[in-house]
């Protein structure tokens, strides 16, 4: 129920965001292309809305996928009563639970890492997060060119201030130039295999972004399970910490330079990546 709720709330805010920018970017040949096909088939517009839980990690889709499963009616009355009467309480214990201070100043980015070298720069594009405890963001340099390393660190969750949260965005500001192109999915043995939210952004040029979510442990794309994640932690007394694993580098429209540059550096690094989560999900705390 909380997590109903909270996606509701998350939702209307993102959606808003996301209409206004993909609004502004009308003209855009792939999207004219996609509109093209999808709007002759609605067979086509059906599967692809169905399947989005696999495809498009987003609220909506698994909503409407959701919706369109169940086949016995639906008592809207009994189940907003429902929700009005447990989700306070719910709200409320866990609320009280205590929570933790912790010490983030041990945690830094990976140094130099074969042919990848940190260097101390950070580019002229950062992703707009709010309530983290922390985050860095690095340049790491090899023959391949500049990919840029960001980790958003939280904590303790609390409503407002989580990694799951429709203010927290790619685009720097709401009136910023950024606006999304494209949105994909990619999949990469690492070990482990882990699914990797792909946008093409544009401003004054083209930047390519590759995000995944590590929650207490768990890896994810999609917004309803990293809500179901946190939420089932929080309710079982376990430490609630994530963090959002961003890279991104310029690139052209035609992104297969880009996705090459991005898949050497990720290859190359994640060991020391899921060392730095794990020694996050390690660090004690003195309850406040």
């Amino acid at each position: 129920l909380i997590i109903y709720e909270s996606l509701t709330q998350d939702f209307c805010s993102s959606s808003k965001r996301r209409n206004r920018r993909i609004a502004s970017y009308a003209t855009v040949s792939t999207t004219r292309k996609t509109d093209k096909k999808t709007s002759q088939n609605s067979d086509v517009i059906k599967s692809s809305l169905l399947s989005t839980t696999d495809h498009i990690d987003t609220p909506t889709a698994s909503l409407f996928a959701i919706s369109h499963s169940s086949k016995k009616p639906v008592n809207f009355a009994a189940l907003a009563l429902l929700v009005s009467t447990i989700a306070p309480l719910l709200a409320y214990v866990l609320n009280q639970q205590p929570q933790q201070q912790v010490n983030l100043a041990s945690i830094v980015l990976p140094e130099t890492i074969v042919n990848w070298h940190r260097t101390n720069d950070v580019d002229d594009w950062q992703p707009n997060y709010s309530g983290q405890k922390l985050q860095l963001s690095s340049v790491y340099q090899s023959q391949l060119g500049r990919v840029q390393l960001t980790m958003i660190f939280y904590a303790n969750e609390t409503h407002g201030n989580e990694l799951t949260n429709g203010q927290n965005s790619l685009f720097p500001e709401d009136d910023s130039d950024w606006h999304l192109v494209l949105e994909s999915t990619q999949s990469m043995r690492l070990p482990p295999t882990i699914n990797l939210r792909e946008s093409l952004i544009e401003a004054d040029h083209y930047r390519l972004v590759w995000q995944f979510n590590w929650i207490n442990g768990e890896l994810t794309i999609n917004d309803i399970e990293a809500k179901w994640i946190a939420v089932n932690n929080r309710l079982r007394g376990q430490n609630n910490r994530s963090v959002a694993v961003i890279i991104s580098t310029q690139s052209e429209e035609d992104t297969e330079n880009a996705q090459q540059r991005l898949k050497n550096f990720i290859q190359t690094i994640s060991s020391a990546l899921f060392k730095v989560m794990k020694q996050f999900e390690n660090l004690g705390g003195l309850t406040e």
